[in-house]
């Protein structure tokens, strides 16, 4: 019965994100669980910055399963909390591993500006949460929100940060002398480069149902790449090695 109040838009884009959402955090436990056979703490950031990269999307799937299951839509603050406050986390632990495994000098001041953005943002978020929640955005749809210039800036920031230091990383990654290592770096530039083009889409833009469904599957693309990027399985970077 609820499925039929819906519109076929709202199941199919909603459907699209739940699946972006779940392979990402596939993709990031993943990676995460790694650590535990190769004894790299790197992997455990690393997985965690993935999980939380892709939460900005958890909101819409989960208000849907939500209301088909128990008929409730999720309220705007926890919509909004859900879909935010652990994007500071997610920049915080790409930043560590990022630094500590390319630019290990610039680790403590990156991890010191970084941290202070993350901790203005997130005090201003939850005092607006509280005041003025209009603020922070609004709902644009049964399981969507429009983000205003305050979220706006900060998921720009987020976006931007990922982007750079993903190619750098990827870049450096590229001038190793290993094979696999180059593969892997080939890998993560196209995940990063396409999660940024996909989330900049998405949050800045009016799109309809086919550019949606576009902009999904390309960040499901980037979740895959940015697995293959760090644990990148012998039997493929074998086939693409002797085919390169």
């Amino acid at each position: 019965m609820i499925l039929q109040i819906l519109s076929q838009e709202n199941i199919i884009i909603a459907s699209f994100t739940l699946l972006f959402v779940i392979i990402s955090l596939i993709v990031g436990i993943k990676i995460l669980l790694k650590y535990f056979s190769v004894n790299a703490k790197e992997l455990i950031l690393v997985g965690l910055a993935w999980i939380c990269l892709s939460s900005p999307w958890w909101s819409a799937p989960f208000s849907f399963l939500s209301y088909i299951f128990f008929g409730v839509l999720w309220e705007i603050h926890v919509f909004f909390l859900i879909g935010n406050i652990f994007i500071p986390v997610a920049i915080i632990c790409w930043i560590y591993s990022f630094a500590k495994m390319a630019y290990v000098k610039a680790k403590k001041i990156l991890l010191i500006v970084y941290s202070l953005i993350s901790i203005i943002f997130i005090i201003f978020f939850l005092i607006f949460m509280v005041i003025d929640v209009n603020v922070i955005g609004e709902f644009d749809g049964t399981f969507d929100a429009r983000y205003l210039s305050f979220t706006r800036i900060f998921q720009a920031f987020a976006i931007i940060s990922a982007l750079i230091t993903g190619v750098l990383f990827a870049l450096k990654s590229l001038k190793s002398k290993d094979p696999k290592v180059q593969w892997k770096g080939r890998f993560l530039l196209i995940a990063f480069i396409s999660f940024a083009i996909a989330a900049i889409l998405d949050s800045g833009f009016e799109l309809g149902i086919t550019g949606v469904i576009i902009i999904r599957l390309l960040l499901i693309s980037s979740a895959i790449e940015y697995y293959l990027g760090f644990l990148l399985p012998d039997r493929i970077a074998k086939w693409l090695i002797r085919n390169d």
